[in-house]
């Protein structure tokens, strides 16, 4: 290891390299023509120097290879003598072999020729020769001055053998000059470019030059500000302009193994339109919404529901098929949408997201059955395998023979020739969809890590489940995925619960009047009754119905993405750097010149007041003076003091009610 890292110009110098400057003015001189002090090196070729005085430092791994090995035989670490020479070896090769690797095929090329002139030589040396004769010997037969091999052995001296290649590495990095741009220019550029409403290159750079000839800044050419675009990180480029949602597809998706569970032991769940066009029998139309539960292990479709909207009902009816078929799953994953993460379902728990979580809410259906959420992504495949499951269904249900002409197309520029020519009934639309659905999971072939693309999603599970052990639900369970529930105040006058427009009584309720229970109910059989429960889940009575009026019923579908906090944070912090100017800024820049050429400033300013009616004011006889004239305030007193004589003049007359 070294015992210094960064290096000052003067310690540069002062190192005597071969083919070094010697001085600090020459180091920063080829510094300058070199280009290593370039605002995008800062922090790793270069950075400012800690403490007092100016100046910058430079980086070891970055300079010439001549001074790289000055810097080894000066400020390499002491080490044990049994570690030394295979420490120094190992550091010495790395360093060598990855500045030798990080240059391209025609310098390394070329230092591969240079070692092996440089070896011809060597040979000449060792047969007695003179190193100066040997290189004026060696020099036209390869086409250079004898000079320039001296110089190459003077760069390789310090060097060893398995080293000397990488310092034989040609020095020049070509132009390093660009056009001089205005801070204020590129700032204005970044702030026009990096928006959300993606404005186009051509434009945003016409705009900035636009406003650097009202402002005096300095633009280069298009192909200049292009070139400097194109070095800046792409994920701050797509975050400026894609947003988050862009700055996702540049994040790798994780691999996730399903073999880690069993079956039933972790399920998914998620809604789905399908675009087909559906009557219900009272006459609504519109595309059904599906909500199904798949196994995670295998990929099976366990239950699914249609409605007309994803709502917590219909999330409620699909989840009791599963656990009425199959049984009760360890985990399950759903993402944040209202339906979701209603109460009903999710009641309780904590972390959801959704809705504000009191202590006294009732517990949810997941939380009694001891069942284990996690909150996954919405619109990830990742998160939920069952998004890719209706990617197929999608193709294999909406277009089905049977449901022709009832296609609505997957968007509204995609729709097919015979777009509304059939409207389906929604119990034709469930018979295909049930037929497809067998067809889905029963099809062979199945390229999953449980189907090896062998089986079938339904042999992967059924495999698995004949030797998992299954929770199952007690009968009375039952109750908890028919009934919705809430948590309500009993009347604290005679006992009776007011609910959805709805009285309930019980005698048992009057033990509680002005207390908080919890009602589990069938919300399209409310006048069945109410089922009620303590807080604490202790059953209580069943209150029958004295009352009834109409009421409805509760819907909601949307989902809720969650935020890649650290990469996001982390890029958003990035773009505050790059973008330094928000486009209401840019708006104001763009005119502040025009509102300056606008306004111009009076040459000549005479103060003037209104005297009282048959009073002549002292203000008129006061002469014009030009503000550049009165310096200060003593010169402004006349105008004061005549002001002062003026408020004199006003008199407060007294209101007749006083």
């Amino acid at each position: 290891m070294l015992t210094k890292e960064w290096f000052s110009d003067a310690e540069i110098a002062g190192l005597k390299a071969p083919g070094m400057a010697t001085t600090a003015r020459r180091v920063r001189e080829l510094a300058d023509r070199e280009g290593w002090r370039k605002a995008e090196r800062e922090g790793t070729w270069w950075r400012k120097r800690a403490g007092r005085g100016a100046g910058v430092e430079y980086h070891w791994s970055f300079l010439p290879p001549a001074v790289q090995a000055a810097i080894f035989a000066a400020f390499q670490a002491p080490v044990s003598s049994e570690q030394a020479p295979a420490t120094a070896q190992a550091i010495s090769n790395a360093t060598f072999a990855d500045f030798f690797m990080r240059q391209s095929q025609k310098k390394k090329d070329t230092a591969q020729r240079r070692l092996e002139i440089l070896q011809m030589v060597d040979a000449l040396i060792l047969a007695g020769q003179h190193a100066t004769v040997a290189c004026q010997m060696v020099a036209p037969s390869v086409g250079q001055h004898w000079k320039t091999l001296w110089n190459w052995r003077s760069n390789i001296r310090v060097c060893r053998d398995d080293e000397r290649i990488a310092a034989l590495v040609p020095e020049h990095r070509g132009c390093s000059r660009t056009a001089e741009c205005s801070v204020e220019a590129w700032d204005f550029f970044t702030g026009f470019y990096l928006r959300l409403s993606q404005p186009s290159f051509a434009y945003s750079y016409r705009e900035t030059a636009a406003a650097a000839k009202k402002h005096g800044w300095t633009v280069p050419s298009d192909q200049t500000i292009r070139r400097r675009v194109d070095r800046l990180p792409k994920p701050v480029v797509v975050l400026g302009r894609e947003g988050e949602d862009g700055l996702h597809k540049l994040f790798p998706a994780l691999k996730r193994d399903r073999n880690v569970f069993r079956a039933l032991e972790a399920v998914n769940a998620d809604g789905h339109r399908f675009d087909v066009m559906c009557e219900w029998p009272d006459g609504y139309r519109g595309r059904p919404m599906m909500c199904a539960f798949q196994d995670i292990y295998s990929g099976m479709i366990l239950s699914y529901r249609v409605d007309r909207t994803e709502n917590a009902d219909l999330v409620r009816l699909a989840f009791g098929d599963l656990i009425e078929t199959f049984g009760i799953p360890q985990s399950c994953y759903l993402d944040n949408g209202r339906a979701f993460a209603s109460k009903w379902l999710t009641g309780g728990m904590t972390h959801r997201h959704r809705f504000k979580i009191k202590a006294e809410e009732p517990a949810g259906i997941m939380k009694i059955l001891g069942i284990e959420v996690h909150w996954a992504n919405p619109y990830r495949g990742q998160s939920k395998p069952i998004e890719r499951a209706f990617g197929g269904l999608s193709e294999t249900v909406s277009r089905d023979p049977r449901l022709e002409g009832a296609y609505t197309g997957k968007n509204t520029t995609a729709k097919p020739a015979n777009y509304g020519s059939r409207v389906i009934p929604i119990a034709e639309f469930e018979t295909v969809l049930a037929d497809r659905m067998i067809e889905h999971n029963e099809r062979i072939g199945r390229d999953t890590d449980a189907c090896r693309g062998k089986l079938s999603f339904k042999q992967a599970f059924e495999a698995s489940f004949a030797q998992t052990e299954v929770r199952v639900a007690a009968p009375f369970q039952r109750q908890f995925w028919l009934l919705a529930a809430e948590g309500v105040l009993v009347g604290s006058r005679d006992g009776a619960i007011e609910f959805y427009g709805n009285r309930f009584w019980h005698a048992d309720l009057h033990g509680f009047m002005g207390k908080r229970v919890v009602v589990r109910f069938d919300p399209q059989q409310l006048h069945d009754g109410l089922y009620v429960y303590e807080t604490n889940g202790k059953w209580l009575c069943h209150a029958p119905v004295i009352e009834a009026v109409g009421f409805n019923d509760t819907s909601a579908a949307r989902d809720h993405a969650r935020d890649q906090r650290h990469f996001n944070k982390m890029h958003r912090e990035s773009l505050k750097l790059v973008r330094r100017m928000t486009p209401e800024q840019v708006g104001e820049a763009m005119a502040k010149a025009e509102r300056a050429e606008a306004m111009e400033q009076p040459k000549v300013v005479r103060l003037i007041s209104g005297a009282p009616t048959g009073r002549r004011s002292n203000l008129a006889e006061l002469p014009e003076q030009d503000p550049a004239e009165i310096a200060d305030l003593a010169a402004m007193r006349p105008y004061y003091d005549a002001l002062e004589r003026e408020r004199g003049h006003l008199r407060i007359v007294p209101n007749d009610d006083d």
